[in-house]
């Protein structure tokens, strides 16, 4: 008993100093994450890891269990059981509640036979497991519109449809534990309005779900998870949603702080003041090959967290007037000492999908009728080695961040249905912290339609993607720190008819991807800083599609507002503000791409490397409408070496216009416009190099054929610019300022080229290309 009191005791110390410095740096930089005070939130907390100690079972004599029936008998009437495996148990029916207990897994499984739901843990319930052991083959079934499956092998909440000011405690300890071909669906392609939450483990602190013609309320629940010293997979499980406004979230894992989801007609749901802590220590965490998904056929779906899902706020799936609200949600991920592996997972949705491995959103609104406000959600990795590799997110109309996504308000993908579909998402934080740790994203592939954005990293304050009518996201924070670290972007890839950051995507207000519909995003921050570190962008590539398409930043792309792919529908963003910082850090940017498919016309390549921007509007066709205005980008070299090597730039076959070999930096960005309206205006973008030293070196831009201008091989600088026009079209820019200043620092340029193009072909600036409206200063 001395021996796991001192470790608890020594564990509480270690997530102490997490919590707490987490907490330090959001108020340092300003950045509320809680609507009560400081003091409440650390407490909270740090109460919710301690309450591992406070709720460790008693000891009672260990019963050896071999079946099902003496299996449920026991967990499910005896409180502080005490059980010991000795063979498989094969479920012949699921969806159980167990009470408080310890389970010796001795190599043992918990199978649902591919038939049968899990465990359900809640009101304030602990549950302890020792050795290895595996949960597989359960299946959650969705059964109806307005419904919502939850954790596929096993479900642990704080509060479920109820108050509940308890903790509920999940513990595994020095112990091989599996999650394997867990399924939670619906039972046919007509479901509406559906949540798929949780392909393996649902952790939940507040949970409303499931209201039909009533009111679902819940709060003031914690739910805890603790892993030490195990090896945890998530391998193979699957989410499917439904159709119209259904979202699937969490493929391995799902851990969200308030939760509502799946509403009927009349119903509502409503969640508070929910906390969710899960904890990884000394552990290796492998999530593999699990996906989030639709199912066959359908429109207007939403996917997020191919294999891990981080929500403050959540709300998701409803149908006709049925209702989902949910704040002051917080969730918190720690990995601490680990070797954490997002491998192969996938992403899909037709409206939205983000984060083919890992999904963290402070206040997260999908699917249809949703509100979310004051989430916070933050993931801490610390002394660990964290590798993005191979994941995918495909199909929709926007689909963000290859590897990871973080979204402070993040609305995403509301349906038309009677036409009240309809997303808000607000105040919501998420940080990400990166700390001497090793972080690789690696051959991510993301493909879309309208808007393809970070093909390794997404980064956005206020997020609004595949929406409708008057959905939007407002007043969203993100925070992305990388601090003593070796960061490497490597191999990544976003295509679409716009595609911006190859490797890493940040933008403050972002609204994207619509298909006739509307999205809108407003006031959001995103931030991401660097220090004392190495970052290497190499080998991504951002690839437009044709007609009406822009690709920009091959490596980086920093936008304000961003407003893209507006395919027939309404795209506004504003006062949106971005800033990225590099400090004491090497960054190499280094053979990136920006192409296109085909490039027929109406295209426009920017920032080889690195693209700057404060308002930008790009691929807007057939008839629809980017508008951006009042977005402020800013990038920060301080005491730093910048290399930008071998990047290149590659326009269509006509009315293409190709900028920045190496770096684009731009005020206010109209590009890629065909037979449509693009507007922006009052950007922002400015860049500093202080006691520094900057090569642009090898950087090329290759236009197109007739109708082509190309500007500045290795920097380009333009106030205003309107770029890669196609058809009949209103493309404006205007009361842009751009400025890049150079303080006690060296700038070498060296062999940057502009080449190719023909008839009525402009180049101009093979190293160096400054227009109205900006400055370049100190060179």
């Amino acid at each position: 008993m001395k021996t796991i009191l001192r470790a608890v005791i020594a564990f509480f110390v270690c997530v102490r100093h997490t919590v707490l410095g987490t907490v330090s740096m959001l108020n340092k930089k300003r950045i509320p994450i809680f609507n009560g005070s400081r003091k409440a939130v650390t407490f909270s907390l740090l109460l919710a890891t301690f309450s591992l100690f406070l709720a460790a079972p008693k000891a009672y004599a260990q019963t050896s269990v071999n079946n099902f029936d003496n299996f449920i008998a026991i967990t499910t009437v005896t409180n502080n059981y005490n059980i010991s495996l000795t063979g498989n148990i094969l479920f012949s029916t699921g969806g159980f509640s167990v009470l408080t207990g310890t389970i010796t897994g001795n190599g043992y499984a918990l199978d649902g036979q591919n038939a049968n739901a899990g465990i359900t843990l809640s009101s304030g319930n602990s549950l302890f497991f020792y050795g290895p052991i595996t949960f597989q083959n359960f299946k959650k079934v969705i059964s109806s519109s307005g419904s919502a499956a939850q954790g596929g092998a096993l479900f642990a909440a704080g509060a479920y449809n109820t108050y509940s000011n308890s903790t509920t405690m999940l513990d595994f300890t020095n112990a091989t534990v599996n999650f394997t071909g867990n399924t939670v669906t619906t039972v046919s392609d007509y479901i509406y309005g559906s949540a798929a939450q949780g392909g393996g483990l649902f952790v939940g602190g507040a949970v409303s779900a499931g209201a039909y013609g009533g009111i679902a309320n819940s709060s003031s629940g914690t739910a805890v998870v603790n892993f030490t010293s195990s090896i945890i997979n998530f391998t193979s499980n699957t989410l499917m949603s439904g159709a119209i406004g259904s979202v699937a979230q969490g493929g391995g894992l799902f851990v969200g702080g308030a939760v509502s989801a799946g509403a009927f007609t009349g119903g509502t749901n409503n969640s508070s003041s929910g906390t969710a802590v899960v904890n990884f220590t000394s552990s290796t965490i492998n999530f593999t090959s699990n996906m989030s998904t639709y199912t066959i056929g359908t429109v207007r779906t939403v996917g997020q967290g191919g294999g891990l899902f981080v929500g403050g706020a959540v709300s998701a799936g409803t149908r006709d007037t049925g209702v989902n609200n949910s704040g002051s949600g917080i969730a918190v991920v720690n990995f601490i000492s680990s070797t954490i592996n997002f491998t192969s997972n996938t992403v899909t949705g037709k409206n939205a999908a983000q984060g083919g491995g890992l999904f963290v959103g402070g206040a997260s609104a999908s699917g249809e009728n949703n509100n979310s406000s004051s989430g916070t959600a933050i993931v801490n990795f610390i002394l660990s080695i964290i590798n993005f590799t191979s994941n995918t997110v495909n199909g929709a109309n926007a689909v963000q961040g290859g590897g990871l996504f973080v979204g402070g308000a993040v609305s995403a993908g509301a349906a038309y249905q009677y036409n009240i579909g309809v997303n808000n998402a607000s105040s919501g934080t998420a940080a990400v912290n990166f700390t001497s740790s090793i972080i690789n994203f690696t051959d991510n592939i993301m493909s879309g339609q309208s808007a393809s954005q970070g093909g390794g990293l997404f980064v956005g304050g206020a997020s609004d993607s595949g929406g409708h009518d008057n959905s939007g996201s407002s007043g969203g924070t993100a925070v992305v720190n990388f601090t003593s670290s070796t960061i490497n972007f490597t191999g990544n890839t976003a295509y679409a008819r716009s595609a911006q950051g190859g490797g890493l995507f940040v933008g403050g207000a972002v609204s994207a991807g619509v298909w006739y519909d509307d999205a809108n995003s407003n006031s959001g921050t995103a931030v991401v800083n660097f220090t004392s570190s190495t970052i290497n962008f190499t080998g991504n590539t951002v690839k437009g599609a044709t007609m009406g398409s822009a690709a920009q930043g091959g490596g980086l792309f920093v936008g304000g507002a961003v407003s893209a792919g507006a395919y027939g529908g309404i795209v506004n963003s504003s006062g949106g503000t971005a800033v990225v910082n590099f400090t004491s850090s090497t960054i190499n940017f280094t053979n990136n791409k920006v192409t296109f498919n085909i490039g027929e016309g109406g295209t426009a390549g920017q920032g080889g490397g690195l693209f700057v921007g404060g308002a930008v509007s790009v691929a807007a066709f057939a008839s629809g409408i980017n508008n951006s205005s009042s977005g402020t980008a800013v990038v920060n070299f301080t005491s730093s070496t910048i290399n930008f090597t071998g990047n290149t730039v590659a326009s269509g076959y006509r009315a293409t216009v190709v900028q920045g070999g190496g770096l684009f930096v731009g005020g206010a960005v109209s590009a890629g416009i065909w037979a449509a309206n693009s507007n922006t205006s009052s950007g922002t973008a400015i860049v500093n190099f202080t006691s520094s030293i900057i090569n642009f070196t090898g950087n090329a831009i290759n236009m197109g054929y007739t109708g082509s201008a190309a500007q500045g091989g290795g920097l380009f600088v333009g106030g205003a610019v309107s770029a890669g026009v196609g058809r009949t079209v209103i493309n404006n820019s205007s009361s842009g300022t751009a400025v890049v200043n150079f303080t006690s620092s060296i700038i070498d340029f060296t062999g940057n080229m502009v080449q190719g193009g023909r008839t009525g072909s402009a180049s101009q600036g093979g190293g160096l290309f400054v227009g109205g409206g900006s400055f370049c200063r100190n060179i």
